[in-house]
């Protein structure tokens, strides 16, 4: 039986819209209890109104709500209220409420770090915002941009999955001379995730990440590690590897090459010998002596 990798998304989008300033529209059939969460995990989180991020911020978050829903999608500030110029965050959101596996959840991280598939108009607050339905990740054009995400945060998300915890990320986007760095410094509470088994759907604290450091002029998010420094050391131990088999290929070809050649010079040696042995045997002339026959 073939497994079902298409994603059947809802939308959820918040943001301050012209005519009506901060609302929240969402698809058809999004349970009342799931914008609650999307709003006070997500939105309440990851947004103060007080505190503001820099323009041209973005994120990513997953939240696994429970076994069966799923929250992922972006934060984008980008934009300033033409009245009060105040700061308006615009977070899109995508709702699975089906239960996933590997393959689905990679598909999903491939989403995250390509962006959302449609924007939502200022403008535009009456309308009910579609469903979706992922199939190929390569045929949709991204209206925005998303976030990479670590191979090493990957591999602990898949890590908490299969241990069955809940899963909570957010990972922030930084731009330092358009070079793409994200935090990987993880501390022990590498992955916000608990048991599947407690009945209180609370999340636990974010992975910490320095949003925005700035030393000597320079804006750092946790530990800088370039994108194509991740996983230097098995890159290089595996160069090593290969390096080391190559040199042991080499001095064996160089092994077994001098010891044909050795061989075959014994063997023209030998064959030689036996020729000049069998010619001085041919031309010495015959014994003609004979035994005396001894008379009576």
């Amino acid at each position: 039986m073939l497994l079902n990798l298409d994603l059947p998304l809802k939308q959820l989008v918040y943001t301050s819209f012209s005519d009506v300033g901060f609302k929240l529209l969402t698809s058809e059939q999004v349970p009342l209890e799931i914008q609650q969460t999307f709003l006070k995990q997500v939105v309440d989180r990851y947004w103060n109104t007080y505190e503001p991020k820099s323009l041209s911020y973005r994120a990513v978050y997953l939240l696994q709500v429970t076994l069966k829903q799923w929250l992922f999608g972006w934060l984008y500030h980008d934009k300033l209220n033409e009245v009060d110029h105040s700061h308006i965050p615009y977070f899109i959101c995508y709702y699975i409420a089906e239960p996933l596996y590997t393959l689905r959840l990679e598909k999903i991280c491939i989403c995250l770090q390509k962006g959302p598939v449609e924007l939502i108009d200022y403008y535009s607050t009456s309308v009910s915002l579609k469903p979706l339905i992922l199939k190929d990740m390569h045929l949709y054009q991204e209206a925005r941009p998303g976030v990479v995400i670590p191979w090493k945060i990957r591999e602990q998300i898949y890590t908490a999955f299969k241990q069955e915890k809940l899963i909570d990320i957010f990972i922030p986007f930084n731009e330092r001379k358009g070079v793409i760095e994200l935090g990987t410094q993880v501390q022990p509470q590498e992955l916000n995730t608990k048991s599947k088994s407690t009945n209180d759907n609370s999340s636990l604290p974010l992975i910490p990440v320095n949003e925005q450091k700035e030393q000597k002029g320079v804006i750092e998010l946790g530990t800088q590690v370039q994108p194509q420094k991740l996983n230097t050391n098995s890159k290089n131990t595996n160069e090593n590897f290969w390096l080391l088999s190559k040199n042991s290929i080499l001095l064996i070809g160089m092994g077994f090459g001098a010891t044909t050649i050795i061989g075959v010079v014994l063997l023209i040696y030998i064959l030689f010998q036996t020729k000049v042995l069998l010619w001085h045997q041919s031309t010495q002339p015959p014994n003609v002596s004979r035994g005396v026959e001894k008379l009576e």
